[in-house]
């Protein structure tokens, strides 16, 4: 009896300690940043390409616009993602400054994310910094959001070396990898 009198106060401690996270910690925060060999205009184009999202976001499998106009404030856009499961995430655009500034949030059934990413530049060089502000819908995602912290940041470093890599090996013109060019 003793023992598992023990058990069940060791288990209850352990949530209690689980859920105290989310509890203490309700949004998580975490920054992402690289130098492109590439000109702003040309990483702005690439970036905010939805036909091009497919390319460097990992786990995008297709996406939908809902409302509003390409490139607005306020435009809504369903993308559809596949990680573990598939799921819906909804995409607003929030912040919406050509070339400098995009901003939009995340949503979706167990959390929402608000990301600003900015774009400096100096002639073939841009830096790409995007910021990052995750909070769960409830307590039991507060405190699992918690714990995936790193692998979340680790999945947005990724995300934007696969934007770089397709950013300098796209050509400005058309958008499309140099190497799917026809030879003149």
């Amino acid at each position: 009896m003793k023992v598992l009198n023990f058990t069940l106060l060791t288990m209850a401690l352990l949530v209690l300690v689980f859920l105290s996270l989310g509890y203490f910690s309700p949004e998580i925060r975490y920054e992402s940043s690289l130098s492109i060999n590439a000109c702003v205009e040309k990483v702005w184009a690439v970036m905010t390409d939805n036909t091009m999202k497919k390319a460097w976001v990992g786990s995008l499998k297709g996406s939908e616009q809902l409302s509003g106009h390409k490139d607005t404030l306020g435009s809504v856009y369903k993308r559809h993602m596949q990680g573990g499961e598939a799921m819906n995430i909804l995409e607003t655009i929030t912040e919406f400054d050509e070339n400098e500034r995009l901003g939009f949030r995340l949503d979706n059934k167990s959390m929402l994310t608000k990301t600003l990413i900015s774009l400096e530049g100096s002639g073939e060089e841009t830096l790409l910094r995007a910021y990052h502000t995750t909070r769960g819908k409830n307590l039991i995602d507060k405190s699992t959001f918690f714990l995936l912290k790193g692998m979340m940041k680790r999945r947005a470093d990724k995300e934007y070396a696969a934007l770089k890599t397709l950013i300098e090996s796209t050509d400005q013109s058309q958008h499309s990898p140099r190497e799917s060019r026809p030879s003149s």
